[in-house]
């Protein structure tokens, strides 16, 4: 029988860590202050850690990756105490951790048979758990980079962690007030990634719970691919590099081997983009030569670098339009329709990225904020349109980028709503 039950095994569910999890934000949000309020962080936080670490140790590996975390965890926040801090909760190590226990989490449900009070409470402790992740992590940047983030008052001993959630939180849940906003180029690629995630995660979870429900049935959530096929490849290899090549291009660009890095990310993305939208070698040879006479006109002259723009803009168009194609053929719901599904989300705000940069070389000061590294900030202000998070520090200054932002919020509203409705179709279709 379909519809929500409680779940009948002998596990103690997800109960224990969501209500450590809500009263530990909560804590950690509003900051009393006192011993007693320190006192209640730390017991909090030690049980957040011990069920979050209950959750995971059910295969060999997974016990022994998340006891390596938990130590580098748990060392890390000793070592931090010794220099002055006496936020447990707010270590940067345990941003690793709570990130595999998220995942762990969120694999939980999203394999759940049927709708139950765990599936309910497990996608909300992995919401929260991402949220403290991403804060653990701009706590690290903020820690060794002060001033990361606009608005952090660092000498407010023991509150930094406490805003840098709401500033996570904020971004997750693509709100972007604009009371703090990311200054570092890391922690802009930081928050970038969250705030694709915090609109990725809500459809995927709204599309499985729906999806059981209309199968009335025990389903898997992503079905396993009989073989593995070309694409199948590429979506998890575009899956893994355009997160990492969001997070190493601003800095990467800065440097003097940067070009390097930059280079090699953009021919990763060129022979793995080319081999999904043909499997035929001639067409990827005139592509990838065509690639090169770009790439190369591109360190050359800076004249060339519109060419260059053009080119990548075409590259990404046909690479998306493949597939979304792809995707919509597809009648089961494997993990490689998901990866695709996330792969053209990441690919569109990349792309129009690389509009704005090509606008913005053309027309200096078309996009306020801009400054220097363009196409590190051009990512940036991308997701931030695309996400609708747009904290408010980079704005678009003239018609046509603000046309092209118009457009590009107007799909990243509609884009998720076009994933749920496939996802659920492909859950509901029973075989």
């Amino acid at each position: 029988m379909s519809g929500m039950t409680d779940s009948s095994t002998d596990e103690p569910g997800f109960r224990l860590l969501t209500a450590a999890l809500v009263l530990m934000l909560l804590l950690q949000l509003l900051r009393l202050g006192g011993q007693w309020n320190s006192l209640a962080l730390s017991v909090v936080g030690a049980i957040v850690l011990a069920a979050g670490f209950w959750r995971v140790n059910r295969h060999p590996l997974a016990f022994w990756t998340a006891l390596l975390l938990l130590f580098l965890a748990v060392g890390g926040g000793w070592l931090i105490s010794e220099q002055g801090s006496s936020d447990v909760v707010g270590s940067p190590f345990r941003a690793p951790f709570l990130l595999f226990v998220a995942a762990s989490v969120l694999r939980q449900v999203l394999n759940s048979k049927r709708v139950t009070e765990d599936t309910l409470l497990g996608s909300v402790c992995a919401y929260i758990l991402l949220g403290l992740a991403f804060g653990s992590a701009y706590e690290a940047v903020e820690f060794f980079s002060p001033g990361a983030i606009a608005g952090i008052d660092a000498n407010a001993a023991g509150r930094v962690f406490s805003t840098v959630t709401y500033f996570s939180f904020v971004t997750l849940t693509t709100l972007g007030y604009g009371d703090l906003y990311p200054v570092h180029p890391f922690c802009q690629s930081l928050a970038i990634v969250e705030s694709v995630v915090g609109v990725l995660f809500p459809s995927l979870i709204v599309a499985r719970i729906i999806g059981i429900q209309a199968a009335e049935g025990p389903r898997s959530f992503s079905q396993r691919e009989s073989k593995w096929t070309r694409e199948a490849l590429v979506a998890r290899i575009l899956f893994v590099f355009l997160p990492v090549a969001v997070l190493v291009l601003p800095w990467a660009r800065q440097t003097s081997w940067g070009s390097i890095v930059v280079g090699g990310m953009f021919w990763l993305m060129v022979i793995a983009g080319v081999n999904f939208v043909s499997g035929r070698r001639v067409v990827l040879v005139v592509v990838v030569s065509l690639a090169v006479v770009a790439e190369g006109l591109r360190i050359v002259a800076e004249d060339f670098v519109v060419v260059s723009v053009i080119f990548e803009v075409v590259l990404i168009t046909l690479i998306v339009g493949r597939m979304s194609l792809w995707c919509f053929r597809q009648r089961r719901a494997t993990t490689s329709v998901i990866l695709s599904a996330a792969c053209i989300y990441w690919l569109i705000g990349i792309g129009f990225a690389q509009v704005y940069e090509l606008v913005n070389k053309l027309v200096p000061g078309a996009i306020v904020g801009s400054g220097q590294h363009p196409l590190g900030k051009m990512l940036y202000f991308s997701f931030m349109t695309l996400t609708t998070t747009g904290y408010g520090d980079f704005t678009p200054a003239i018609g046509l980028t603000r046309t092209l932002a118009s457009l590009e919020a107007f799909v990243g509203i509609f884009y998720p709503s076009i994933v749920i409705a496939k996802l659920v179709s492909l859950y509901g279709v029973r075989e």
